[in-house]
């Protein structure tokens, strides 16, 4: 049966916001914000001592509405009430994160096993170097080995059909949004993909989140 807490769990966004270079102070500091309440660590530990046996299902679901600062809680810091272990990371603990949508959008069954397809998408921009941390507020930014990429993501997708951005059929073809988009469109009502596995380097501007891909020219 569900659970409920009789009082709210309370967080402290600024201080959370001061240990984000830090994961393991800012997973123990989430952590004891969570905790605090007696129900929710019990309720954790309980799922947490089973998930030694069992698989365990964590899901996190924040209202759409909430501010940003809660939207922007890096959750998968979160320590067990023990303090031992990141929970996302922990064999048999399945965290999923959930958003609200008001648009309708069908599933589609899972092809049948060896019928599963990838679309595994690279973007290595030639000018990485020319962005300093001035530009970006944070390290200069690495190259990025795509061939070690490419080879990590067939082996991590065994049994998958892939398809790669870049394309070595086709040199045109780079880890741009367009492309990217367009071979992820539905196909006769089906999803021309199962799986998106993207590499690139990120960032986040005045609060929002960034994918740095490649231009048409590269």
């Amino acid at each position: 049966a569900p659970e409920l807490v009789d009082e709210p769990v309370r967080f402290d966004t600024d201080r959370l916001a001061e240990l984000v270079g830090d994961d393991r102070a800012y997973g123990a500091e989430l952590s004891a914000m969570l905790y605090r309440n007696s129900q929710v660590r019990t309720s954790f530990d309980r799922a947490l001592r089973a998930a030694r046996n069992y698989d365990v299902n964590i899901r996190l679901l924040i209202d759409a509405e909430a501010p940003a600062r809660y939207q922007a809680i890096r959750w998968e810091a979160l320590r067990d009430p023990g303090g031992t272990f990141a929970v996302a990371t922990r064999s048999r603990v399945y965290f999923s994160r959930y958003f609200n949508s008001t648009r309708y959008r069908p599933v589609t069954p899972l092809a049948k096993e060896g019928q599963f397809r990838a679309l595994v998408a690279v973007a290595n921009p030639s000018n990485l170097a020319d962005y300093s941390a001035g530009d970006l507020g944070g390290p200069v930014l690495a190259a990025v080995d795509v061939a070690e990429e490419l080879a990590r993501a067939r082996r991590a997708l065994p049994n998958f059909t892939i398809q790669t951005l870049p394309d070595e059929h086709d040199p045109s073809a780079r880890a741009t949004l367009d492309q990217i988009i367009n071979r992820l469109d539905r196909q006769d009502g089906l999803a021309s993909v199962n799986v998106l596995y993207l590499v690139c380097h990120g960032l986040i501007t005045d609060g929002e989140p960034q994918l740095l891909l490649e231009g048409s020219d590269g």
